[in-house]
C-alpha cells in the first residue's frame, strides 16, 4: 500500500476544528444604578421576560451586576451560547454602566449581538440605536417584540418586519412602526426561580402599567399615553400567593405608577390577601389627594392586609410650583395627607423637590416650612427629603428645561452624566447648585434617617453618619446650607462608598 502525504511532503496534518457552540439561552444583564442599597429590589423588567424566552425553547438567564461581585466572569463564560444579550437601562448613571457591560461583551465576542431596552431606549430610540455595541433597540414594552427579536435572530427573519424596535443598517439608523399597548392579563408570572431571593429584599410585584394624571416631570404621558392599564386582582393574590408560598417572601413592594387609580380594586385585592391567609407587607405609590376618598372601613383593610408603606409624592410647598408641574395637588391636600394618616395610623412616606427652572427663594421656602408642618402634624410619618429636580428625555418639563437653556445630550453616553439627585442644571450657578444638593442630602438626614442607616451603610460608616445626622438637624433648624463644607465632603466621599 502507498502511504498518503504526510508533514514530510510539505502537507500538515488536519485539525480537528471545534464544533460550534450551540446558541441555547438569552443572557440578561441588570448593570448597576450607581443608588444601589445593600439589598436592592429584585430585576423584575428582566424577569418579566423571561417566561418568553422559555417559551420559545431557549434558556433566559439573568446576570444582576448590582449583587454579583465578579459579574464580568459569568458574562464571559456564558457567551458562547448567547444567541444574543439583553440590557436595559434607565436614563442617568445606570447607562454609564451599561455602555460599560456592552463594550467588554463587544472586546470579549465581536459577533453576538446586543438588544438595549427601557424606559430611556424606548425615548431616545435612535440616538440609542447609535451608540457603539449596540446592535438593535427594543422600544416600548419588551414583551410584545421580544418573540419577534428572538425569530430574527434565531431564524434570520427580517428585522424590517419587526414592529418597535430601532436599528443600524448600511449606516443608517432605521425605526418601525410602533404596537399597541398590551393587556396585562395576557402577561405570565416572571421567572423568579432565577434569582436568589435572599439577595433581594422588598419583591416588586407590578399591578398595572400607566397613570391617568399629566404630571410634567413625568415619562407616563410619552410612554403610557396616559392610558392606565391593570391586572386582574386575582392574578395579583395568585402571583403574591406563589411567592408567599415557594420562596417565602414576605415583603412586597407593588411598583405600578398609580397603585391606587382604582380603588375598588384595590379593595378586591386587599380583601383577596386576607381570605388568602397571606402574612405580608406590601408598599405602593399613593397621591396626596386620594387620601380625602379614604373611607374607615378601606384604611382598615389596608391595614390588614399587610399595608407597610404608602409613597406619596408630595413635590412642592409652593402652590405656583405646583400648578406649574401640573400636579393636580394643593398645598391642603398634603397637608390633609398627614392628618388623615395620623388619624388612620396609615404608615406614610412623602418626598419633594427642588430646582425646578421656573422655582424661587420663596417656593424652597414654603416647601420647607411645609416640611417641617407636615412632620407636626403627623410626627410618625417619613419625608424622604427633597429630590433635586432631573430633566428626563420624553417629559413636557424636559422640554420646557431646553427654554432655559438646557441642552441635550447628542449621545447615549452623555445621558449617562444625567445623575439622580446630583445638580447639572445650567440654570443654577455653580454655587446655588451646591447648595441645593447639600439640602438634598442634609433633609435626608433629618427626616429619613432610618432608611439611610438601614438600607444604604455598612456598621463601619456609622459614627461618620451620627455627626452627619447631627450636623443636618442643626442646619435645618437654623437653615443654615452654606457654606457647608463636611457636606461637601460628604457628597464627594458618598460617590465612592
Amino acid at each position: 500500500m502507498s502511504r498518503g502525504p504526510t508533514a514530510a511532503h510539505g502537507m500538515q496534518p488536519a485539525q480537528k476544528r471545534k464544533p460550534p457552540a450551540i446558541k441555547d439561552l438569552v443572557l440578561l444583564l441588570f448593570p448597576r444604578t450607581g443608588m444601589d442599597p445593600l439589598r436592592p429590589q429584585p430585576p423584575l423588567s428582566l424577569l418579566a421576560l423571561a417566561p418568553i424566552i422559555e417559551a420559545k425553547g431557549l434558556v433566559p438567564l439573568v446576570v444582576d451586576q448590582r449583587v454579583e461581585p465578579d459579574c464580568a466572569a459569568r458574562i464571559r463564560r456564558l457567551l458562547p451560547r448567547a444567541l444574543f444579550v439583553g440590557v436595559t437601562s434607565m436614563t442617568g448613571e445606570q447607562l454609564g454602566h451599561a455602555l460599560e457591560l456592552i463594550g467588554f461583551i463587544k472586546a470579549a465576542s465581536p459577533q453576538t449581538p446586543v438588544v438595549l431596552g427601557g424606559i430611556h431606549a424606548s425615548l431616545t430610540p435612535e440616538q440609542t440605536a447609535a451608540a457603539p455595541g449596540v446592535d438593535l433597540v427594543a422600544i416600548g414594552e419588551g414583551e410584545t417584540v421580544l418573540p419577534e427579536i428572538i425569530d430574527h435572530y434565531l431564524h434570520n427573519t427580517s428585522q424590517e418586519k419587526i414592529a418597535s424596535i430601532c436599528y443600524k443598517k448600511n449606516g443608517k439608523i432605521l425605526r418601525t412602526p410602533g404596537r399597541e399597548l398590551l393587556a396585562l392579563d395576557r402577561l405570565p408570572i416572571p421567572a423568579w426561580h432565577l434569582i436568589d431571593p435572599a439577595r433581594y429584599t422588598d419583591f416588586t410585584v407590578q399591578c398595572g402599567r400607566g397613570c391617568p394624571h399629566a404630571c410634567t416631570f413625568c415619562y407616563n404621558k410619552t410612554f403610557n399615553a396616559r392610558r392606565w392599564r391593570a391586572r386582574r386582582p386575582e392574578a395579583i393574590a395568585g402571583e403574591l400567593a406563589f411567592l408567599y408560598e415557594k420562596f417565602g417572601i414576605t415583603d412586597f413592594h407593588f411598583i405600578d405608577d398609580n397603585f391606587f387609580t382604582d380603588f375598588d380594586r384595590v379593595t378586591r385585592l386587599c380583601g383577596l390577601i386576607v381570605e388568602k391567609n397571606l402574612s405580608i407587607r406590601w408598599k405602593s405609590s399613593f397621591r396626596a389627594d386620594y387620601f380625602r376618598k379614604l373611607t374607615p372601613e378601606l384604611a382598615a383593610l389596608l391595614k390588614k392586609s399587610g399595608l407597610a408603606l404608602l409613597f406619596v409624592g408630595g413635590e412642592s410647598g409652593s402652590p405656583a410650583v405646583l400648578e406649574r408641574i401640573k400636579k393636580g395637588v394643593l398645598v391642603e391636600d398634603i397637608l390633609a395627607a398627614a392628618r388623615i394618616s395620623r388619624e388612620y395610623e396609615l404608615p406614610t412616606s412623602i418626598s419633594f423637590m427642588a430646582g425646578f427652572p421656573f422655582e424661587t427663594d420663596e417656593d424652597r421656602r414654603l416647601t420647607f416650612d411645609l416640611m417641617d408642618a407636615v412632620k407636626k402634624e403627623c410626627p410618625s410619618i417619613s419625608l424622604e427629603g427633597i429630590n433635586l429636580y432631573t430633566p428626563y428625555p420624553g417629559t413636557e418639563l424636559f422640554e420646557e428645561s431646553k427654554e432655559h437653556g438646557l441642552r441635550e445630550p447628542e449621545s447615549t453616553a452623555e445621558w449617562a452624566g444625567f445623575v439622580f439627585n446630583r445638580s447639572n442644571l445650567p440654570w443654577l450657578a455653580p454655587a446655588e447648585g451646591r447648595r441645593l444638593m447639600n439640602i438634598s442630602f442634609i433633609a435626608r438626614f433629618v427626616f429619613w434617617e432610618r432608611a439611610i442607616r438601614e438600607r444604604f451603610l455598612k456598621r463601619r460608616y456609622y459614627p461618620f453618619y451620627w455627626f452627619l445626622r447631627a450636623s443636618a438637624r442643626l442646619r435645618w433648624k437654623k437653615r443654615w446650607f452654606a457654606p457647608a463644607p463636611e457636606w461637601d465632603l460628604f457628597r464627594a466621599m458618598s460617590r465612592r462608598l
